[in-house]
C-alpha cells in the first residue's frame, strides 16, 4: 500500500524565476532538472534534509476561495516546521521574501504556538509553523525550515473527498474541525508535473486494490519504465495522483 508521499507540485508561471526564488531566497536545494523528447521539464527543490521534494510545474492555476483577506490562506498552504519563526522570518524577509498574505504581514502568536505566512512570485501560500510543544521542532538545528507539515489539496466537496482518501485510498483522518467564520480544513491528460507521488512497494497489487474500491486510473495501468513501476489516477475533483514503486537501482533510500 502507500507508504509515504515523495512529490508534490507547485505551479508557477516561470520555471526559472521560480527556481531562483526558491534556490536563492528560500535556501532550498535543486534535486531534478531534465526534459524528456516531448514531455515537460522535470524540476524539483526542497530544503535541506528534506526527503520530500516539491516539482516546479510550468502551468497556470487559479483558486477562487471567495473569502476576505482576514481569513487568510483559507487551508490552501504549505506549512513547514521551524524552530524559532521570527528568526526565520526575519532571515527570509531580508531576502525579499513577500509575507503580505490575506490580513497577516507579519508572525502570528496563536494558542498553539507561532506562525508566519508568506507568497512565491506566482502567488504559491506557504506558513512557517513554530509549535509550542518543545519537542515537534529539532532545538539543534538551525535550518529555516525542518520538515515539511502539511500541503494543500483543493476540492469541491470535502465528504465526498473525505470518503475517497479514507475509503479509496486507506489514508487516515487527522483533523477535523472548523474555526467561527473560517471554512472547514483541511481544504485523460497527463498532469504535466503536476502531480502528487505516492511512493508504494507493490504498484500492480495496489492497482487492483484501488479499481476495486472506484479509483480511476488512467489507463494503460500500471506502467512500467526504467525508472520502476506506475500507475496515474485522479480523486473526484480532478487532482492527479501518481503511485511509484521505484526500480531498486534507480531509487535508494
Amino acid at each position: 500500500m502507500i507508504e509515504k508521499l515523495t512529490h508534490v507540485p507547485i505551479v508557477v508561471s516561470d520555471q526559472e524565476r521560480a527556481l531562483k526564488f526558491y534556490t536563492g531566497a528560500l535556501g532550498f536545494e535543486k534535486r531534478a532538472d531534465y526534459q524528456l523528447p516531448g514531455s515537460p521539464r522535470w524540476l524539483t527543490v526542497a530544503p535541506e534534509g528534506e526527503e520530500l521534494e516539491f516539482i516546479l510545474a510550468q502551468g497556470k492555476q487559479k483558486v477562487e476561495m471567495g473569502l476576505g483577506p482576514e481569513a487568510g490562506t483559507a487551508g490552501n498552504h504549505i506549512a513547514f516546521l521551524t524552530e524559532d519563526c521570527l528568526k526565520s522570518y526575519e532571515t527570509l524577509k531580508a531576502r525579499g521574501v513577500d509575507f503580505r498574505v490575506g490580513a497577516y504581514m507579519e508572525p502570528q502568536k496563536q494558542a498553539w504556538g507561532i506562525s508566519a505566512s508568506f507568497k512565491d512570485p506566482d502567488g504559491n501560500m506557504f506558513t512557517m509553523i513554530q509549535p509550542n510543544i518543545a519537542s515537534e521542532a529539532a532545538t539543534d538545528d538551525d535550518r529555516v525550515f525542518q520538515k515539511t507539515t502539511h500541503v494543500p489539496i483543493i476540492v469541491g466537496n470535502q465528504d465526498r473527498a473525505l470518503k475517497f482518501y479514507t475509503e479509496g485510498l486507506g489514508l487516515e483522518k487527522r483533523q477535523d474541525y472548523q474555526q467561527a467564520g473560517r471554512p472547514r480544513a483541511p481544504l485523460g491528460a497527463d498532469s504535466g508535473g503536476n502531480h502528487w507521488v505516492f511512493r508504494t512497494n507493490d504498484c500492480r497489487k495496489d492497482v487492483e486494490i484501488f479499481k476495486s474500491r472506484g479509483v480511476k486510473f488512467k489507463e494503460p495501468a500500471p506502467t512500467e519504465e526504467r525508472f520502476g513501476v506506475y500507475a496515474n489516477f485522479t480523486d473526484p475533483d480532478g487532482n492527479h495522483f501518481s503511485l511509484l514503486q521505484p526500480a531498486q537501482n534507480e531509487w535508494k533510500d
